[in-house]
């Protein structure tokens, strides 16, 4: 059964096993109104799903997989709002661009009230 949620910021599970960008990309969540809990290791992730209430979870491809095992959470992949600029000649290597509003935008979308999913962890059911 779910229950609705409680009117305030809309609440992001955050998975990204690099702290220093957990901590970029949390900090941009919060800066558009979002409250996020970050985990950067599975058992932190487990942790948190345990206990928390959350709408949406975002990312990394690699952590998709890891998500969906241990929520039953939408997810928000973050490799699919960064892009590669195209590289000059005198560029060696590409420079990526994260489309940050896209990103915020699509995170709303997957979380609006209409779309309130449980956190919880997934039960599994036993075949016999």
């Amino acid at each position: 059964m779910q229950s609705l949620r409680e009117p305030g910021p809309i609440a992001v599970l955050l998975y990204a096993k690099q702290p220093d960008i957990a901590v970029r990309i949390g900090e941009l969540l919060k800066s558009h109104g979002m409250a996020v809990t970050t985990a950067v290791a599975v058992s932190e992730l487990q942790a948190a799903a345990g206990i928390g209430r959350f709408d949406v979870a975002a990312t990394y491809t690699a952590g998709i997989q890891t998500i969906r095992q241990i929520t039953a959470l939408p997810v928000v992949n973050i490799d699919a709002f960064v892009f590669q600029n195209t590289t000059r000649a005198d560029d060696t290597k590409a420079a990526s661009r994260f489309d940050t509003a896209a990103f915020i935008k699509r995170l709303f979308d997957v979380a609006s009230p209409k779309k309130t999913r449980r956190s919880s962890p997934k039960t599994r059911l036993a075949l016999s």
